[in-house]
């Protein structure tokens, strides 16, 4: 029986849904309760320009939710990981993504700026599938 370990890897072909689609024997390793394959790219300090163009999309990504609410919300967007819906909803995460908090609805905007930070922080875009 294969343990099912969550993967952290930003750039990594075979992160599927923050799960492991690799059985090829890739040895990953436990740091401080995170899991680092060999395939993890983890971004740099060093990259300030894309640590620009991220704070950047995070000040746009404020005044479209101000916008879309008519107040600030009490929260820093940025402690929270986001993901996206097929049903165009923005999610904020709480508490290791057992709970999803809905935060904006119907804004391809919003939708867009999230899953462009996404894509710029983990390589790849974070989908959720909402149930009824």
């Amino acid at each position: 029986m294969k343990n099912k370990i969550v993967c952290h890897a930003n750039e990594c072909i075979f992160n599927n849904q923050g799960g492991c689609s690799n059985d090829f024997g890739v040895t990953i390793a436990v740091y401080d309760g995170v899991a680092v394959c060999p395939n993890h790219t983890p971004m740099s300090a060093d990259d300030a320009k894309k640590l620009e163009l991220i704070e950047g999309l995070y000040q746009v990504l404020e005044g479209l939710l101000l916008e879309d609410h008519g107040d600030r919300m009490s929260e820093n967007i940025r402690d929270y990981d986001l993901c996206t819906s097929n049903e165009n909803t923005v999610f904020m995460e709480l508490d290791g993504g057992d709970h999803l908090q809905d935060i904006c609805t119907d804004n391809d905007r919003v939708v867009a700026i999230v899953d462009t930070l996404n894509v710029l922080k983990y390589g790849r875009v974070m989908r959720v599938t909402e149930c009824s």
